[in-house]
């Protein structure tokens, strides 16, 4: 199971934000197609490489990636661009749940 977690602030119509949890990097970070990137539905595309970096222009999200003591660099967006940010990053955790994961831990969450 894949995951990435977010944290924020919003400051003057400017939103803070930072990774607070990733659990793959590189080339064990996105699919099988294209290893080190996701590419959500709204075309912001998630990208593990070196250092946490928002590039607008480009609708990129770099994660975090070699640059281990980049990992916790805050970053800075529109919060029109939040929005997309968070819709990506939600995709891609749905993408690579564990469906058999889920269904166990709700199986056991009703057995008395």
């Amino acid at each position: 199971m894949k995951k990435i977690t977010l944290e924020h602030s919003i400051i003057r119509n400017m939103v803070y934000f930072k990774i607070t949890h990733q659990t793959h990097t590189g080339h064990n970070f996105g699919t099988k197609k294209e290893p080190r990137h996701f590419r959500a539905t709204n075309n912001i595309c998630l990208s593990s490489s070196a250092r946490p970096e928002w590039l607008s222009y480009e609708k990129m999200l770099y994660v975090r990636g070699t640059s281990k003591n980049h990992d916790n660099d805050e970053l800075l967006c529109s919060i029109e661009d939040w929005d997309l940010i968070c819709e990506a990053v939600n995709q891609y955790n749905r993408h690579f749940e564990d469906p058999l994961f889920l269904k166990k831990l709700d199986d056991s969450l009703f057995k008395i």
